[in-house]
């Protein structure tokens, strides 16, 4: 059984780690046999306690395919009360074509510590119809490490 064009890649994670959430599982490999059509379909996170802490960033591997680049998009949004209110992380509107890492600091996102974070990732597929189909993978949470710095960060 071939997959579809879209799908190219079914996770990031190397083995034995698990599929990434899609947004259709259909074992047809036809394309346009899962893909959305017609609305949006949400992912929502569990809610992640990280405790007042700040200096975090958030990291994961998106893959976003479309058909046709006209009113479709990918939404990333973040909650740092636990669903009651949401801030954009970041939009797609152009597929990205291969998995690629987003790595957003949050501190200049959430204006705050972060408290009960939940991410929320919206693929939406309207107006005119398109093939859709959008991977997530390796959601994490972390410290933001400075590997390099300016050569005038530091006095010598």
């Amino acid at each position: 059984m071939s997959r579809p064009p879209i799908e190219r890649q079914i996770k990031v994670t190397p083995d034995p780690g698990v599929i990434a959430w899609v947004t259709g599982n259909d074992p047809d490999p036809t394309p346009r046999t899962d893909d959305v059509d017609t609305g949006c379909t949400t992912l929502l996170s569990p809610t992640i306690d990280l405790a007042g802490q700040s200096g975090l960033t958030v990291q994961y591997w998106r893959f976003y395919e479309i058909s046709r680049a006209l009113d479709d998009q990918l939404v990333f949004e973040i909650s740092n009360d636990d669903g009651a209110n949401w801030l954009p992380l970041e939009s797609l509107a152009a597929p990205t074509a291969t998995w690629q890492q987003a790595s957003i600091p949050l501190d200049p996102v959430l204006g705050a510590p972060a408290g009960l974070v939940r991410l929320r990732v919206t693929a939406c597929d309207e107006g005119q119809g398109s093939l859709l189909e959008a991977m997530l993978d390796d959601v994490r949470f972390g410290r933001t490490t400075v590997l390099c710095e300016a050569p005038d960060a530091r006095p010598r």
